[in-house]
This record gives structure tokens, sequence and C-alpha cells, in this order.
């Protein structure tokens, strides 16, 4: 369902607000017909199985910023390229970087807003491409 320990209990939640049984087929332990048995189990073995995947989830996130630093260490890793420059692999964001660095450098526009909209980024996306030329 997630691997977001408080957005499992939220839609386990939603789920208790709205009447709907949740019933999880691998565990069998949760259908002893009695229902506050039921609920309790699958109650426990939620909670359990949400601290886990949230838990994994952290440890992946840690071992991958750690590979991410040791990289850079070494000058292997980059970053992702940028959409918007003179050698972007993206033929597009190779056309937007050039003809708006032409009219910036050729003051043919208005505003900043103006130039964003005519091609079709952000105003953010703009200053980010001006700061590179």
């Amino acid at each position: 369902m997630s691997r977001n320990y408080q957005d499992i209990q939220h839609l386990v939640q939603q789920f208790k607000d709205q009447k709907i049984k949740l019933i999880v087929d691998d565990l069998p332990q949760t259908n002893t017909g009695n229902n506050l048995v039921d609920q309790f189990m699958l109650d426990m073995m939620l909670n359990l199985m949400s601290f886990v995947a949230q838990n994994e989830r952290e440890k992946i996130r840690e071992r991958q910023r750690q590979g991410i630093e040791q990289a850079k260490k070494r000058g292997v890793y980059k970053g992702r390229a940028k959409k918007y420059a003179a050698n972007s692999s993206n033929r597009e964001g190779r056309l937007v970087y050039e003809g708006i660095k032409r009219d910036y450098q050729n003051n043919d526009y208005k505003t900043k807003a103006e130039l964003a909209r005519k091609y079709g980024v952000t105003r953010q996306q703009l200053y980010r491409i001006i700061d590179t030329f």
C-alpha cells in the first residue's frame, strides 16, 4: 500500500471510517472467526509491516546517498543533465535554450515573464537558463 508508516495508518483509518474491511490473504491467522481477535491481529501485522517497509525505504535512501557521495568524490557522478542547455541531448531543450539566449542578449523582450511564456518555461526556469550564459 505504501512505504510510509503514517501513510499506511492514514489509509487504514480511511478504510475503517468507510466501513471497509481489510483482509490480508497472506496472513491466514487474521481470519480466526473472532472479529476482535482478527482486528487485533490485522492491526498488529499492519503496524509491523508498515514499520518494516518505511525502515527499509529509509535504509535504501541512506545507501543511495552514500553511494552518490562516494561517486562524487571519485568524479564519476555529475548529476542529472540539464534539459535546457547548449549541449543538451534533448533537441527541443537546445532550441529553447538558444532562443532564450538570443532574445535575452538582443534585448528582444518586454518582460522576463513574457519571454518565459514565449518559450513555454516557468520564470524560475528562465532565470536558471539565463544564469548559465
